[in-house]
C-alpha cells in the first residue's frame, strides 16, 4: 500500500473528513487543466488534498492552514513521509487570522463550513487575475437540498449556513460561479471580467414624482454608482419578515445583470444582520435578464422574484 492510499485508509478508520474522490478528481483535473502552479488550501485536516496536489507536478507550491493541532501534527508527519516538505508549507492557526500577501493560481476552502462566506471574502484578496476559488461539501451529504434528511438541530442550523453562502456565490458579481455536481458538491469562482466595484449613496432630494412618493411612505431610497455614472436608483424596505426592493430605475441596460447583483448584494448584507431570509423584488418587465436562475431568483405569479437567503 502506498503512502497516500494508508492516509486515505487513516482518514476513513478515524472519521476524519477529507475531499471525496470525484471532488477530489475534479479540483486535480482544474489543477492540471489550468496550468495551476501556486495552491493556498484553507483547511488541511491531515495534508491527504495539499499531497495530492502536490504530487500533480514537481513544480506545484502548496500553502496549507489547519487549525486543529492534532490534525495538523498528523499532516505534518505525513507531509514529510511522502517526502513533500519543501513544496507544502503547513501552518497551524485560525485561517481568518492568518497574514498572508502572496498571490495563488486555485484557493480551495475546506475547512470549517458556517465560515465558508468568511473565507471567502479574506482571501479573494490572495487570487490571482485568472485564478479560481474552489470551495467543497455544498450538498452536504443532500441535506442542503432536503433538510428533512436530518432532524438534529445543530446540523440544520449549518444546513442554513450552507444556503446562505450558496446564495452570496450566486449574486456575488464580482465572481462568476459555476457549482458542480461532483463528491458532495464543489463550486468554481472566477473574478467576473466586467466586475466594476459600486458605490451606494442614499437619495436625499426627490428628482422625480416616483422618488417622492417612495420617500413620502418611508422607504430607503439608494442611488448605485459604477465608474461615478449613475446606473439605478432603488428602495427597498422592511415588511414582516422580508425585505421588498423596487428597482425605481436603471439606466445601464447593458449592465442590467451585473447591476442588479450589485443592489442585491448590498441589501442581503442589511437583511441578514437583520435576520431576515427572504427579499422580494419587484423587476420590472424591461429590466428581466437571462441570468434570473443563475442569480438565485425565483419568479412568482404576483410579478415579482424571490431570493432566500
Amino acid at each position: 500500500m502506498n503512502e497516500i492510499s494508508e492516509i486515505k485508509e487513516y482518514a476513513k478508520r478515524n472519521s476524519i473528513p477529507i475531499v471525496m474522490d470525484k471532488g477530489g478528481e475534479f479540483i486535480c483535473d482544474t489543477i492540471v487543466n489550468r496550468g495551476c502552479k501556486k495552491i493556498l488550501e484553507i483547511g488541511s485536516a491531515i495534508g491527504y488534498s495539499a499531497i495530492n496536489f502536490a504530487n500533480l507536478s514537481p513544480d506545484i507550491y502548496v500553502r496549507t492552514i489547519e487549525i486543529d493541532i492534532d490534525r495538523y501534527s498528523r499532516a505534518v508527519d505525513n507531509i514529510k513521509n511522502c517526502g513533500l516538505q519543501d513544496r507544502i508549507k503547513i501552518t497551524n492557526e485560525d485561517a481568518l487570522d492568518a497574514k498572508i500577501d502572496e498571490k495563488f493560481d486555485l484557493i480551495f476552502i475546506d475547512a470549517a463550513k458556517a465560515q465558508y462566506e468568511k473565507f471567502f471574502e479574506k482571501f479573494k484578496y490572495n487570487l490571482s487575475e485568472k485564478g479560481v476559488i474552489i470551495t467543497d461539501n455544498l450538498f452536504f451529504h443532500g441535506m442542503v437540498e432536503d433538510p428533512s434528511l436530518t432532524h438534529n438541530y445543530s446540523t440544520i442550523k449549518l444546513i442554513r449556513k450552507i444556503r446562505k453562502f450558496v446564495s452570496f456565490l450566486q449574486l456575488n458579481p464580482e465572481f462568476n460561479t459555476t457549482i458542480y455536481d461532483k463528491g458532495d458538491g464543489v463550486s468554481l469562482s472566477m473574478l467576473n471580467p466586467d466586475f466594476i466595484q459600486p458605490e451606494y449613496k442614499a437619495v436625499t432630494e426627490a428628482r422625480n414624482e416616483t422618488i417622492a412618493k417612495e420617500i413620502e411612505y418611508g422607504h430607503k431610497i439608494f442611488s448605485i454608482f459604477e465608474n461615478e455614472t449613475e446606473t439605478g436608483v432603488f428602495s427597498f424596505y422592511r415588511k414582516e419578515d422580508f425585505f421588498v426592493i423596487n428597482f425605481i430605475e436603471i439606466s445601464a441596460t447593458e449592465r442590467i445583470e451585473i447591476t442588479v447583483r450589485n443592489m442585491l448584494m448590498f441589501v442581503r448584507k442589511d437583511a441578514i444582520d437583520s435576520g431576515i431570509h427572504l427579499i422580494k423584488i419587484k423587476l420590472p418587465e424591461e429590466y428581466r435578464f437571462n441570468g434570473i436562475k443563475e442569480a438565485g431568483l425565483t419568479y412568482t405569479e404576483d410579478g415579482t422574484y424571490i431570493h432566500k437567503l
